[in-house]
């Protein structure tokens, strides 16, 4: 397929980038004087970075504002369209740095969960007690907080000091990282705490999460994957027990 490329003016503004349907990302222009921006006679190609998670980011610079964004959500924004109400990025293949068009589309928060499941991407909780927390963890923990859970719960279930929670918690680690919390990535780490066997149902505006253990189902269910993943694991027995 031959490279077309648009401008990011479609994006908040940032004209003075373009991206291309393969996932690439050039600066058109530079800055001269003050607030000023004159075209670049060769555009220039951004160096992009992949987040902790594995997706490849850009900080997005014009006239002193920053906005750091993973480049499928740039590449969809201007061929497909704007992100619908409740839909996000999804890869087909499951290759998080395959940013090309035919490989992305706009899914259902249960879609884009059954993906990783389906690619085996699912994010995994790390168990090492001078651990530090990877990007999805640090939604998790945030949505998490948002649900009523103390930091040191939170620590227990991830097997991370309770100060590492904290930091994350009050914004002194991660700060930068935008929400919102109740992502798919959210979903995956709590599916994933409950073990390779869970199964995703969605029913209307129910989501189910169950599983067999011993011959006997055990499910829970809400409004959210992520909820549905707390009630099956405070069912299984799973969660972190005491006070929230």
């Amino acid at each position: 397929m031959t490279e077309q490329w648009k401008s990011l003016d479609c994006f908040e503004g940032f004209n003075n980038y373009e991206v291309s349907n393969r996932g690439r990302l050039r600066s058109t222009m530079c800055s001269v004087g003050r607030g000023g921006l004159v075209p670049r006679s060769t555009p220039r190609l951004c160096k992009l970075q992949a987040s902790s998670s594995g997706y490849l980011r850009y900080r997005l610079q014009r006239f002193g504002r920053i906005r750091s964004v993973a480049i499928h959500e740039l590449v969809l924004h201007a061929f497909v369209g704007p992100r619908p109400e409740g839909m996000w990025a999804a890869h087909g293949n499951g290759d998080k740095s395959d940013n090309r068009v035919e490989n992305l589309r706009w899914a259902t928060h249960l879609e884009n969960m059954q993906d990783q499941i389906k690619h085996g991407t699912t994010a995994r909780g790390t168990r090492n007690g001078n651990g530090v927390l990877r990007e999805a963890q640090v939604h998790a923990a945030w949505f998490l907080s948002d649900e009523g859970y103390s930091a040191a719960r939170i620590a227990r279930l991830f097997g991370v000091s309770d100060s590492a929670v904290l930091h994350v918690l009050n914004g002194d680690t991660w700060g930068w990282l935008e929400g919102p919390h109740e992502l798919p990535e959210v979903g995956g780490v709590l599916l994933a705490l409950l073990g390779h066997g869970a199964s995703v149902n969605a029913t209307g505006d129910s989501v189910t999460v169950w599983m067999r253990v011993d011959g006997v189902r055990v499910d829970g269910q809400g409004p959210t994957l992520g909820r549905a993943c707390i009630a099956a694991a405070e069912a299984l027995g799973r969660w972190p027990g005491g006070e929230r």
